[in-house]
C-alpha cells in the first residue's frame, strides 16, 4: 500500500499578476525587435565577403609587411637600391667638384696631377662619409624594423580574430535573441514546480509512531 503526496512551488498571489505583466511586456519587447534582429541579421551577411577580403587581403598591411621587408633585407644599405641616396652622393660630388676646382684654379693648377688628387681625395672622403652615415641609419632603422615585424603578425593575427568575432556574432543573432528571452523569462518566473511523491507503508508506520510520539511527549496517553 502507498499514497501520493504533492509538494508545489508557487509565486505569492500578490507577486503573480506582477509576474504575469513583466512576462507579458518580455514576450512584446520580444517580438516587436525581430524585425530589427532580422535587418541587422541580413547587414552583416551581406557584408561578409567584403569584411572578409579586407581582412584576410589587407592592402596597408601587405605593403607595410612588403617595406618592412625590403628594410630588414638590408636593400637601402647601398647606393643601388636607394636613389635617395644615390641622389645626396650625385649632388654632393658635384658641389665638391665645383669647390675643389675652384680652389685650384685660384692658385694655377688647373688640370695638374695636383688637381686630380685632390678631387679624388675628396670625392671618396665625402662618399665614405655619406655611406657610412646611411649605413648607421640602415642599420638601425633595420632594428626597428625586426621590432615591427611582430607588430605587423600581431596586426594581421588581431583582424583575423575580429573577423572570427564577426562571423560567430552573425552566425548566432537571431539564437542569441530567442536565448535572452528565455533567460529573462527564467529570471522572472523562477523555479516553480509540483512533485509528486510515492509514501510506502513502512513510511507510513514510521509516520504515524512518530505522530504517536509526538502527542504523547505532549499530552500523555489517555485512558
Amino acid at each position: 500500500m502507498s499514497k501520493k503526496s504533492k509538494a508545489t512551488t508557487a509565486p505569492s498571489r500578490f507577486a503573480q499578476p506582477y509576474i504575469t505583466t513583466g512576462a507579458n511586456a518580455l514576450q512584446q519587447a520580444y517580438d516587436s525587435n525581430q524585425g530589427n534582429v532580422s535587418n541587422i541579421n541580413n547587414v552583416l551577411q551581406s557584408n561578409i565577403d567584403n569584411v572578409a577580403d579586407k581582412t584576410l587581403d589587407n592592402d596597408d598591411l601587405n605593403k607595410a609587411s612588403q617595406y618592412n621587408q625590403s628594410v630588414l633585407s638590408g636593400n637601402y644599405l647601398n647606393p643601388s637600391s636607394n636613389s635617395a641616396l644615390s641622389n645626396v652622393i650625385n649632388t654632393t660630388n658635384q658641389d665638391v667638384t665645383n669647390s675643389v676646382n675652384g680652389a685650384i684654379g685660384t692658385r694655377g693648377l688647373t688640370g695638374g696631377s695636383a688637381q686630380t688628387q685632390l678631387l679624388a681625395k675628396t670625392l671618396g672622403q665625402t662618399d665614405s662619409n655619406l655611406l657610412y652615415n646611411n649605413y648607421n641609419n640602415e642599420r638601425g632603422y633595420q632594428q626597428q624594423a625586426a621590432e615591427n615585424a611582430s607588430n605587423i603578425a600581431e596586426a594581421g593575427n588581431n583582424g583575423v580574430n575580429t573577423l572570427d568575432n564577426y562571423l560567430e556574432n552573425t552566425a548566432a543573432l537571431p539564437q542569441s535573441s530567442a536565448s535572452s528571452l528565455a533567460s529573462n523569462m527564467a529570471s522572472l518566473l523562477g523555479n516553480y514546480n509540483t512533485t509528486t511523491q510515492n509514501q510506502g507503508l513502512g513510511s507510513m508506520l514510521a509516520s504515524l509512531a512518530g505522530a504517536g510520539l509526538s502527542g504523547f511527549a505532549s499530552n500523555g496517553f489517555k485512558i
